[in-house]
């Protein structure tokens, strides 16, 4: 029994030596592996401080990138700026002068428009005054031609005084005159001498008006004879028609054509001059009778 105890004592000691030296060898390979974290630790602080110094210098790296970035980007946007307002300023300018040069052309064109059209508007006036004129022309030599062959025609049927010179009596008295209330109107008037039956005077036209006698004496072929013997014929009518006494007297001679010569004289005579004109017949000499027109009584 003893021995066994014995046995079993010394198996527990030994079992305690061998755990004792078995934790001895934990112990010593738990130091030396905490050894080794510790260095490992320290290697990864070295590590992990080298990698935040990296860091550091990264993060100041981005820093200046990102402040030379900005500062780049608004170098360029000013830079783009100030390409675009010249841009702009050149592009106004260019602009400006495109329409100051179309303004000054289109100003030119027009001027240049302008005067070619007064030009052939002026073109246009004068060959329309020369055709025009030259139809006038051509109107009053037709009227002449006209007029002259009717004059012809009434000499040779002995009618110039009542179809030529006396129906212009009342047209005369109305525009030359202003003698528009006609009383009355007579051609190839008969009548004897007061006191001389026997005699009996011819006179080609009167019309009598508000105010004045028109006293008409023609001839188709003015002769010398004819202008003399007009105060004979003016007294005699005088004495035929003491009735007309009252109003103005005014004696007007008509012939189809009068030369200067008797147109003076006629007027000296203060007798009107009525001849064909271009369109029909007319006073000739009225202006100059007016100017010392002075009422006169049969």
């Amino acid at each position: 029994m003893a021995s066994e105890i014995k046995e079993r004592a010394n198996f527990l000691e030994e079992s305690l030596n061998r755990f004792i030296i078995n934790v001895d060898k934990s112990s010593y390979r738990l130091n030396q592996e905490l050894q080794r974290l510790s260095r490992e630790v320290e290697k990864t602080s070295q590590v992990v401080q080298s990698l935040s110094v990296e860091m550091k210098a990264f993060k100041e790296e981005m820093q200046a990138d990102r402040e030379q970035y900005r500062e780049e980007m608004q170098a360029d946007r000013e830079q783009y700026r100030d390409e675009m307002q010249a841009d702009r300023k050149r592009y106004r300018d260019e602009m400006q002068a495109n329409r100051e040069r179309y303004r000054k052309e289109n100003q030119i064109e027009r001027a240049q428009y302008r005067k070619e059209m007064q030009i052939e508007r002026a073109q246009y006036r004068e060959e329309m005054r020369i055709d025009l004129a030259a139809f006038k022309e051509e109107m009053r030599q037709s009227r002449r031609e006209l007029n002259k062959k009717w004059g012809e025609l009434a000499n040779k049927l002995g009618t110039f005084a009542e179809d030529i010179a006396a129906p212009n009596l009342p047209r005369i008295a109305r525009e030359q005159f202003n003698e528009a209330n006609h009383i009355f109107f007579a051609t190839n008037l008969y009548k004897s001498a007061p006191g001389k039956k026997e005699v009996i005077y011819e006179f080609d036209a009167i019309l009598e008006t508000e105010n004045a006698l028109f006293f008409l004496e023609s001839k188709y072929t003015v002769r010398g004879k004819y202008i003399n013997g007009l105060p004979t014929i003016i007294d005699n009518f005088k004495t035929c028609f003491p009735e007309y006494a009252d109003k103005e007297f005014i004696p007007i001679f008509a012939s189809m054509k009068l030369h200067a010569n008797t147109l003076k004289k006629l007027t000296r005579m203060n007798i009107y001059a009525m001849a064909m004109g271009d369109r029909t017949m007319e006073l000739f000499n009225f202006d100059d009778l007016q100017k010392k027109r002075t009422p006169s009584k049969p």
